[in-house]
């Protein structure tokens, strides 16, 4: 069977240096070697998941933006698999300005900034994008918004956010960073852009083993026949998890595809097995 790796990059695949550690590097090679289907699975915005996708000439395939975009870096071509609309755009950033936060808008092809704050600075750092600075945002294909701010601001605004049922139920958030709030439409996440990829290779969930470490990665962890969070994720994605593995600076995701892809027993004994397996990734080897 032809497996279909979901893999989350901050916190899970990237060390807390925001790099891939070499072990994974060459896991991940020899997992694509061997014919599994790698996806880059990912809040980041789409230049800066293909910047890391260079490390791995074969990857085809990105879900970006906490799953409002599906790229096909083969056919060079990005799809938008869901935007917020106007109106729901105006009341979310309605309510980034009362908690006097700074936004960042993703569309499938840039990033918008309403100002150059500190953490908007530190964004640019981390996710190495560009960042077009105006006051005129987008107001069409915006697929996420990044709020920014102080740590404690953000605290605040996210437990208000959940608050209010209106928003709630039109966009999903969470906090990925103490200084960011992620907010995209409840239409997208990185299960509908899985669910959309694996319809066009001809596949399904029991092919699907998925790694992540936060909120935005337990929807797709809950579909995979396997899921795999590392021992520096949330409780929430724990839960979610048939398998924890080592952290992510302890590159637990190639010691996970270690066992699950190659049946390597001194891999096993590193991990911790608490839900049942699809037994093609228990046991097999991707044909």
């Amino acid at each position: 069977m032809l497996m279909t790796l979901f893999i989350d990059l901050d916190g899970t695949l990237l060390d807390s240096k925001l790099q891939i550690p070499e072990t994974n590097v060459l896991v991940l090679r020899q997992a694509i070697d061997a014919g599994a289907e790698v996806v880059f699975s990912t809040g980041r915005p789409l230049a800066s998941a293909k910047r890391l996708a260079t490390s791995f000439k074969t990857i085809r395939y990105l879900i970006t933006s906490n799953g409002g975009c599906l790229a096909d870096l083969k056919e060079q071509t990005s799809h938008c698999v869901a935007s917020f609309f106007p109106d729901e755009l105006d009341q979310i950033l309605r309510f980034g300005t009362v908690h006097g936060l700074s936004s960042i808008l993703y569309t499938v092809d840039q990033i918008v900034a309403d100002s150059m704050s500190a953490e908007v600075y530190l964004e640019v750092a981390r996710s190495g994008a560009e960042v077009k600075v105006t006051p005129r945002l987008p107001r069409e294909g915006v697929i996420k918004v990044l709020f920014v701010g102080k740590p404690h601001i953000i605290r605040a605004a996210f437990q208000e956010i959940r608050l209010d049922s209106g928003l709630d139920q039109m966009a999903f958030s969470y906090v990925s960073y103490p200084e960011y709030l992620e907010v995209s439409p409840r239409r997208a996440g990185k299960f509908a852009a899985g669910q959309l990829l694996l319809e066009k290779l001809g596949r399904d969930w029991a092919t699907a083993i998925s790694f992540g470490d936060g909120a935005n990665d337990v929807a797709i962890m809950k579909a995979s026949a396997t899921s795999v969070a590392v021992s520096n994720a949330t409780a929430e994605a724990k839960a979610a998890a048939t398998i924890i593995a080592p952290s992510n600076d302890e590159g637990g995701v190639a010691i996970a595809i270690r066992w699950l892809l190659f049946s390597d027993l001194d891999a096993k004994s590193r991990l911790e097995i608490q839900g049942p397996m699809s037994q093609a990734s228990a046991s097999r080897k991707p044909s």
